[in-house]
């Protein structure tokens, strides 16, 4: 069964619902104005002045602030500090571990883990990788347009409507379905 685009993006938006009704600790008539969309925010709404209280002074009192301007923050209050030389000291380790001559191929899907993917991809290639792997078209294409030239392989299968952005950013894709094979050889040919 296929599920549409607009039912996944229901139930997508649903969920996270769901998780911020959890999550946030302000009841839902103080919540701050939060963007929905380019330029357009939802009514502000206000606590009652008798409900408010006093912020504690320091970090407590700025974690908090955070927390209210940011309801988000609650699901996730940690930050990471990426080290980029611990990254390349990582892939140098790693590539002294396989034989001379096998290619390395460095994963920066879904943003790196969070990590960032331009930029760790870059420290990766300086530290000797051959190639990168992603998962969606999408993240090969911020790749190269980043600059990056290398081979970009394709953790997971395109659509077939994703075909020519495959073929014209140099992506090497995974196949499993005939559908997507001819898709992409199509978009090959029409390329040259």
């Amino acid at each position: 069964m296929r599920v549409r685009r607009e039912e996944r993006v229901g139930e997508a938006k649903d969920w996270a619902a769901e998780v911020k009704s959890r999550a946030e600790p302000l009841a839902a008539e103080e919540r701050p104005a939060r963007r929905v969309g380019p330029g357009v925010e939802r009514e502000e709404a206000r606590p009652k002045e008798e409900e408010t209280r006093p912020e504690p002074a320091g970090a407590a009192g700025a974690d908090r602030a955070a927390e209210r301007s940011d309801p988000w923050r609650a699901l996730r209050p940690v930050w990471a500090e990426i080290d980029l030389d611990a990254i390349a000291h990582n892939v140098r380790a790693l590539k002294s571990l396989i034989p001379d001559g096998t290619l390395f191929l460095a994963v920066v899907k879904a943003n790196a883990y969070g990590h960032g993917a331009v930029p760790v991809a870059w420290e990766a290639l300086a530290a000797g990788a051959d190639r990168l792997g992603v998962a969606l078209p999408d993240e090969g294409v911020r790749l190269r347009q980043a600059g990056i030239q290398v081979p970009i392989h394709l953790l997971s299968m395109p659509s077939p409507g994703q075909a020519e952005l495959v073929a014209e950013y140099d992506l090497i894709p995974a196949v499993s379905d005939l559908e997507v094979a001819r898709a992409l050889s199509r978009a090959a040919a029409e390329r040259g």
